[in-house]
């Protein structure tokens, strides 16, 4: 296939570069600088066979947030998902599987879940571009554009990624994204066949959207909120449209925001929840507010040596305690880069890491050596002499970085970074990363998918945060995602013992037979898939402790879904 480039030609592309930083500036507009690092290796870090996958890329609007991973066609592997230029990729373990057109340029990763409820995952993609033509796509698990779709709001660019979530609770999913206009930009929502959800969107900010908005139940009230910040205040909306009081809040300039969208979960144990998030601006900070917009105790922290910051923060639970990642850009000499915040604002021990190289992508958390403590991945904005970039992994337990770690590849990895799941289904974790050459238009850029293999069991990995917001729908709230997924008929179900450490029994209401059972896990991913069941009970022995979803799958097409618990 032409997209696929040699390695013979990455060696001879390695000869383009130096020592580099790279930055994005607020207007979008990258840029480089030489710089010294005190240690080069020289070489690629071995991948998986047919990676890394050449496509030649956009020479202005780089890809940033990496890729989404999801068993799209249930085969018992992760396939890639990425949008890159004008065409949205299908990879699995053995090259393309297919390629869709795009109308616009597309930046973000796609958002994945089954938008319509008919079983099967689809695909949505937000593009813009110069000049204007951006649209809002959706596809199925084919690559075949949804009836309806795309959608197009007078070539405006649609910004970030979309969000998937079921504001009505009626089942399926409504598509939240940021459109751009002329002078500032508007929250649309649309229902799953493309049509308008209601009267009262869009909603109007007063600049232009900065970033993919994040949706959870922040004031327990049984519905779901829309979080969205412009470049200079932040809202909070209802599923009908309205403002919350006391929202908007006006935070600019000195507060400001482009990139950094934000994450909802429960920081202080009170029934409502919190929002999480980082700025830049003349005083760029790391926030962590209630719905009403007050700061925590502890909170704002300002951001080492008033560095401007691009961080999505990350949120895991640590040996009990929730913990916030967040970065921040870094040249050389080596400075504070990465740092582990409590819910009181001071820091998990032995952080802010400190090396040469800014975090500013996606920051994920698993085990990556399989000894039982969390350890935390990231990106670079440096590559080195060869035009190699860079994978961090280090422990949380005591932030040292891993061995054999880090994992180097073509191009940068800036605004990146690492994704987690298991490509080609041998049951143990792979990173994937998207990175990129950036020529400034003296010679074509190319975007590399690469797959590195890690000899850690996928099951025993633990992953806590494997993707950008931390799920695929992108809705950046937590709970665990199978407490956002509606139980259908949960009455017709009895499952026992819940919780359980081994096998969960289940019995079903009526003269129906079991035909399929899927577990979830708390990213949404398969992890369990049986059918022809003999008995009515499914085995966990094997997976970590943690909150699942059962679907069950019935012979008169009627799904039931429950949450069960694994116990250590």
């Amino acid at each position: 296939m032409r997209y696929i480039f040699t390695i013979a030609l990455l060696l001879f592309l390695s000869q383009l570069y130096a020592q580099s930083v790279i930055k994005l500036n607020e207007a979008g507009q990258y840029e480089t600088k030489s710089v010294n690092l005190p240690a080069v290796k020289d070489s690629l870090s071995p991948q998986l066979t047919s990676f890394p996958i050449g496509i030649p890329c956009n020479p202005t609007f780089k890809n940033m947030r990496n890729v989404a991973l999801a068993d799209i066609n249930n085969d018992g592997k992760d396939e890639i998902l990425t949008a890159i230029d004008s065409k949205l990729y299908c990879i699995c373990d053995t090259g393309i599987i297919w390629e869709a057109a795009l109308t616009g340029t597309a930046t973000y990763p796609p958002s994945v879940g089954d938008i319509d409820g008919d079983g099967d995952m689809e695909i949505v993609v937000a593009t813009g571009g110069v000049p204007a033509n951006g649209r809002i796509h959706a596809f199925d698990n084919n690559g075949a554009p949804l009836t309806g779709w795309p959608v197009n709001f007078s070539d405006h660019w649609i910004q970030c990624s979309p969000v998937l979530a079921d504001l009505d609770q009626n089942d399926t999913l409504e598509i939240i994204f940021c459109e751009r206009t002329s002078s500032s930009g508007n929250i649309q929502v649309l229902k799953a066949d493309g049509s308008p959800f209601g009267a009262n969107w869009p909603q109007t900010l007063d600049a232009y959207p900065a970033v993919t908005p994040s949706v959870g139940d922040v004031n327990n009230d049984g519905s779901p909120e829309i979080i969205a910040f412009s470049t200079q205040s932040r809202y909070i909306f209802d599923a009908g449209g309205n403002v919350l009081s006391p929202f908007p809040q006006l935070t600019g300039p000195n507060v400001k925001y482009s990139y950094q969208s934000p994450i909802i979960f429960n920081a202080d144990g009170n029934a409502d929840y919190d929002i999480a998030g980082a700025s830049h601006g003349v005083t760029p900070q790391y926030f962590l507010m209630g719905n009403t917009g007050a700061n925590l105790t502890g909170w704002p922290v300002a951001v080492a040596g008033n560095n401007w910051t691009y961080s999505t923060p990350t949120v895991a639970e640590i040996n009990g305690e929730k913990i916030i990642f967040e970065g921040k850009p870094v040249g050389t000499p080596a400075d504070t880069l990465l740092f582990a915040f409590k819910t009181d604002g001071s820091l998990l021990s032995g952080f802010p890491i400190i090396a040469e190289g800014g975090a500013e992508g996606v920051i994920c958390i698993a085990d990556a050596d399989n000894d039982s403590n969390d350890d935390v991945f990231f990106g670079s904005n440096m590559i080195d002499v060869n035009g190699n970039g860079f994978i961090h992994a280090y422990s949380t337990s005591s932030p040292a970085e891993l061995n054999s770690f880090p994992k180097m590849v073509k191009g940068y990895t800036y605004m990146n970074g690492p994704a987690l799941g298991d490509v080609n289904g041998d049951g143990m974790l792979d990173i994937v990363s998207l990175s990129y050459t950036q020529n400034f238009g003296a010679d074509i850029d190319s975007a590399f998918i690469n797959v590195i293999e890690l000899n850690v069991p996928f099951t025993n990995a633990a992953l806590k945060w494997s993707t950008y917001k931390g799920d695929n729908r992108r809705t950046g709230y937590m709970p665990d995602i199978v407490q956002q997924i509606p139980e259908h008929h949960s009455d017709y179900l009895h499952v026992f013992p819940n919780p359980s450490n081994s096998v969960f029994h289940f019995e079903v209401a009526g003269n129906h037979f079991v035909k399929d059972v899927f577990v979830y896990d708390h990213f949404g991913r398969i992890v369990l898939a049986e059918n022809d069941l003999q008995q009515n009970q499914i085995n966990m022995s094997n997976y970590p402790p943690g909150i699942y979803l059962m679907e069950v799958h019935l012979d008169n097409e009627t799904t039931i879904s429950h949450c069960i618990l694994v116990m250590d």
